[in-house]
C-alpha cells in the first residue's frame, strides 16, 4: 500500500473524523494573501475543505484548481461543492499544468505524505508566476501533526513536518526566497516567494 491506496481506502469516512473550525482555516488562508481575481492551486485537496474559503477569497474573476493524487477523495470534494471548481487527479511530483500559471500555490494538510518532498516542491515553484507564493499548512503544530500520524501507523506512520531548519532548506533549495515558518499550539505554517 502507498499514500494514494491510503487515501483512496479512507475517503468515504474522512469527513467523519471532525467538523473544520472555518475560523481557524480563514486565518490560515489570510497569511497568504489571495485576492480577488487570482488563480490559486490547492495541493491535496482531499475532500474540498479549504474550497469554499478560497472561492469566496478569489472571487467570481478567480479560480481555483483543486489537485488531489486520490480520485475518491477529488469524489467527496465534488459532491460537497459541485462544479464551482476544476478538478484533476495527479500527483504533486508532476503536476501536469503549464509554468507559472497560479498567483498562490496551497498545501493544506498534505505536506507529510508527500515521498518527494523536493521534488514535489520544484513542480509546485515551476507553476507559480514570478512573485506567486506557496503555503505549507496545518492547523495544529509540527509536534501534533507527526504524533497524529505516528499513531495512525502503517503507510503514513512516518510522514512528518520537517524540522524548521530543514523546511527551510528544501524551500530554498527549490528556489523560493523570503522563506518563513511558524509553528505554535495554533498552527503550522511555511511559506516562500517565487522571485
Amino acid at each position: 500500500m502507498n499514500q494514494r491506496d491510503f487515501f483512496e481506502k479512507v475517503a468515504n469516512d474522512w469527513d467523519k473524523s471532525g467538523k473544520p473550525e472555518y475560523a481557524k482555516l480563514r486565518k490560515i488562508i489570510e497569511t497568504v494573501d489571495i485576492r480577488e481575481g487570482e488563480k490559486v492551486l490547492d495541493v491535496g485537496s482531499g475532500t474540498g475543505i479549504l474550497l469554499p474559503l478560497l472561492r469566496e477569497t478569489v472571487g467570481e474573476k478567480g479560480k481555483v484548481i483543486a489537485l488531489d493524487v486520490s480520485f475518491n477523495m477529488l469524489q467527496k470534494a465534488v459532491e460537497k461543492n459541485k462544479h464551482f471548481f476544476s478538478y484533476l487527479q495527479a500527483d504533486v511530483n508532476d503536476i501536469p499544468l503549464a509554468e507559472s500559471i497560479f498567483d498562490k500555490v496551497i498545501c493544506f494538510s498534505v505536506f507529510p505524505h508527500f515521498p518527494d518532498k523536493e521534488k514535489a516542491l520544484s513542480d509546485i515553484f515551476r507553476t507559480l508566476k514570478n512573485k506567486g507564493r506557496i503555503l505549507i499548512a496545518h492547523s495544529e503544530s509540527r509536534e501534533k501533526i507527526n504524533s497524529i500520524h505516528r499513531k495512525i501507523g502503517g503507510i503514513v506512520g512516518n510522514d512528518r513536518i520537517p524540522e524548521k531548519r530543514y523546511m527551510i532548506e528544501l524551500l530554498e533549495g527549490a528556489g523560493f526566497t523570503s522563506v518563513n515558518v511558524t509553528n505554535n499550539d495554533e498552527r503550522y505554517l511555511a511559506s516562500g516567494i517565487k522571485d
